[in-house]
């Protein structure tokens, strides 16, 4: 392709693709450059999997090769894959793109110019408080410096050279941004990131598409993102008032004037129940029980053209279901909390305190938005409350939060701990306002604790870290590096015993003996004889100590 030439849309595809592919090679070099010398650093993983996530969506539309359509799939896709809040952050910037390429044909370099400053603004407004020395430093300084040197004969290869060269200039600054960062000796991982997928798309360009790569770990699986697989039971058939569980998507033109998303979400409550309308404005998702399909369509189809369309008779479905003896099936309930948790002995602790649902997930996984979506559609509630669990899961569930219609609580628990002194707040018959506020509260009524061991050598706040090295974490800050698990165990039970706490609990990983617990439970309720000690086992990886104070 020679350099001063428009991207057509076949081209934008193999860009998006050589993207997530070179990503997805570089993924362990950005998950190293995580702050704290822990094992579950997943700066790269969630960036990688929400643009994997992008390309799928992609590919899966491979016959829309109009550059805004496939970048309306990458946004959207992005947006139901993003993880964690580097993964949310990407996805915002990919939305961006997507709303400065809506209605071209064809990429010019002009458009390219404006596409990144809008994905720039788009990661800027996602983030409440946006930090310096971030992702979103790098974004806004390379598609900036991309503006000042734009020339009207300039190529798209020279572009994105031009905001790569920018982009790295400030990513070897964001350690003078942010001090953590210099302590550490590393750049921002997010912006590293970015720089990746950048380099991936200029890869493309100049005919050198970075190649997939083996993947060798098990790789997670992935439902088909718009099949309807819920089971609607319904013991009395005259019960279903609206027998037609209908799903499709909107590929939307522009040509109305009100947004999608929102006009759909106002017409179609009318028009039966269980309804599900979600996406961007270039592509929107809409799941809904109805009786009058003509109507459904016809209004939808204002906006753009029907695809993906699927309808269930679900009347038809209960009778196959009753003749194979099924009694129940998922009521709309008036609450139903949701939880994110690692370890099935934790996701028992959660369920035993009335969460109605966990997502496995959390610190060596963090779910996507389209987990919390999934979760959601399954048990539909008057009102729903997201207990994240992990700082790192909260934009997530708050992005996955606005996408629904309905009342949608975000609790926004940073630790596990955390997330179980919320609901133990939490009563059923007390009205949601009241229920949101006690579950906030009790946020800051707990410490929470962790230990894990050290992957590489560093120093951290006056603290020198050797490899294998068992950390105690207190509230998100390193507190000691020990040879030895017990003692680093006792230097978190000595700085929580300081705060004058009444109760310990320890939660112990999958990889630690009951015996062993018990000793240290023996232990410790002897030398601190004003607090009550507990274990329970956890079941959790990485982390063999998990250690909530009250």
């Amino acid at each position: 392709m020679s350099s001063n030439k428009p991207i057509n849309g076949d081209q934008f595809i193999e860009m998006i693709a050589s993207a997530a592919n070179w990503l997805e090679q570089k993924r362990e070099n950005v998950d190293r450059l995580n702050v704290f010398p822990v094992p579950d650093g997943d700066t790269g993983t969630n960036m990688s999997m929400t643009m994997r996530s992008a390309d799928k969506f992609v590919k899966e539309r491979a016959d829309q090769t109009q550059v805004e359509d496939v970048a309306a799939q990458m946004a959207y896709g992005a947006l139901m894959g993003a993880r964690g809040n580097s993964g949310v952050i990407l996805s915002q910037i990919l939305s961006g793109i997507s709303q400065g390429l809506r209605g071209k044909t064809v990429v010019e370099v002009s458009d390219l110019v404006q596409a990144f400053a809008l994905g720039a603004d788009a990661a800027y407004k996602a983030v409440t408080n946006p930090m310096e020395g971030t992702v979103l430093t790098v974004v806004r300084e390379a598609s900036e410096a991309l503006n000042r040197a734009y020339q009207p004969d300039m190529g798209a290869e020279e572009a994105l050279s031009l905001f790569l060269q920018a982009g790295y200039a400030s990513l070897n600054r964001t350690p003078d941004l942010l001090p953590v960062l210099k302590q550490a000796g590393v750049v921002d991982a997010g912006g590293q990131g970015l720089l990746f997928i950048f380099e991936g798309f200029l890869a493309a360009l100049q005919g050198k598409p970075a190649a997939s790569p083996v993947i060798v770990e098990k790789e997670p699986v992935v439902e088909d993102d718009f099949e309807d697989t819920f089971e609607h039971f319904f013991a009395d058939l005259n019960e279903i008032i609206y027998p037609y569980c209908t799903e499709f998507l909107v590929l939307a033109d522009g040509s109305h004037p009100e947004s999608p998303i929102e006009a759909l979400k106002n017409y179609l409550t009318s028009y039966g129940d269980c309804m599900l309308v979600v996406g961007t404005d270039d592509l929107v998702k809409v799941h809904i029980h109805t009786n009058d399909l003509g109507a459904v369509f016809s209004f939808a189809s204002q906006f753009g053209e029907l695809t993906d369309i699927k309808i269930n008779n679900m009347r038809e479905q209960n009778r196959a279901l009753q003749a194979k003896g099924k009694a129940q099936a998922p009521e709309t309930s008036e609450y139903v909390v949701i939880a994110v948790a690692t370890g099935d002995g934790l996701a028992e602790v959660f369920k035993s305190l009335g969460a109605s649902h966990v997502i496995h997930g959390g610190q060596t996984m963090n779910p996507s938005t389209q987990d919390f979506l999934d979760a959601m559609e399954a048990h539909p509630a008057e009102h729903t409350i997201l207990l994240p669990n992990n700082k790192n899961i909260i934009m997530t569930a708050e992005q996955a939060a606005k996408l629904v219609d309905g009342d949608v609580r975000v609790i926004p628990s940073r630790t596990l701990p955390q997330g179980l002194a919320a609901l133990m707040q939490f009563l059923p018959e007390q009205d949601i306002d009241n229920n949101a506020s006690d579950m906030e509260e009790a946020l800051a009524n707990v410490l929470s604790g962790e230990i894990t061991t050290a992957v590489r050598d560093t120093s951290i706040e006056g603290i020198d870290i050797k490899k294998d090295a068992f950390l105690a974490i207190l509230e998100g800050k390193i507190i000691a590096a020990e040879d030895q698990i017990g003692s680093s165990l006792e230097a978190i039970i000595q700085k929580m015993a300081d705060n004058h706490v009444e109760l310990i609990t320890l939660y112990y990983g999958a990889e630690v003996a009951e015996d062993e617990v018990n000793r240290y439970i023996e232990k410790l309720s002897d030398q601190y004889t004003d607090i009550d000690f507990e274990a329970y086992q956890g079941g959790q990886d990485i982390y063999p100590y998990i250690i909530s104070a009250e």
